[in-house]
């Protein structure tokens, strides 16, 4: 769980997957999905915050509470719909803010990973901030169970993740599952971070590359 560390300094963790998320992702804006698809899906974003700790890079997440309409008691990222007059990344720091009183600069923001569908009916457009350190975090008790922090190195650990295959649209679609401290990501959470994985690392687990090697085509979601 993401505690109130009083220091507050900033640390100094292994250099090699913050300087891999700086040069792979700054700058960086993922694939759309297709237009056929995208038009019948609600817009809504999300923001991947990731901050150095000294044990390495954490990702931070919530556990939402159980009465919300949609993914109850999930994992997931800070994020929701579009609303009028907004931008994408400005709907991402804006719920940020109100889950979590966590402000985000979009000078933070060092890129977009590729858009993903949701089977609530609406496609998710993510965000990667990075933080210089560890945030304060209030969380918004009407939305929000939990904060959580997950280390960063635990999701590119083959041990950690494992695959069910499900249909959407007519396509067979690898449904992530990662585990870490206790706790299961799954859905289109770990679809992000799988996506985080690839974009930043060229990292996908063993069970994705094999599903990939039967697919006579490439599909139109990444994986």
């Amino acid at each position: 769980m993401a505690s109130d560390d009083t220091s507050h300094q900033t640390l100094r963790p292994k250099p090699s997957l913050l300087h891999a998320l700086k040069e792979r992702l700054t700058g960086y804006q993922g694939e759309p999905l297709p237009e056929l698809m995208a038009e019948t899906l609600r817009p809504s974003a999300v923001l991947v915050p990731i901050y150095p700790t000294s044990t390495g890079p954490v990702v931070l997440m919530t556990e939402r509470t159980q009465h919300l309409a949609h993914h109850k008691g999930q994992i997931s990222f800070p994020g929701g719909a579009l609303e009028e007059n907004e931008t994408l990344l400005e709907c991402a720091l804006r719920e940020t803010e109100e889950e979590l009183s966590l402000n985000v600069a979009s000078e933070q923001i060092l890129g977009s990973l590729d858009e993903t569908p949701v089977i609530s009916r609406f496609r998710i457009q993510p965000f990667v901030a990075l933080l210089e350190k560890r945030p304060q975090t209030k969380a918004n008790a009407d939305e929000v169970a939990e904060v959580l922090e997950f280390p960063l190195k635990d999701f590119l650990h083959p041990q950690n993740h494992r695959m069910e295959i499900h249909s959407f649209q007519e396509m067979d679609v690898p449904v992530h599952f990662f585990q870490s401290c206790g706790k299961i990501v799954w859905g289109a959470s770990a679809r992000i971070i799988a996506n985080l994985l690839l974009v930043a690392f060229d990292y996908r687990p063993p069970q994705v590359e094999e599903f990939l090697k039967t697919q006579k085509e490439t599909s139109l979601i990444h994986y």
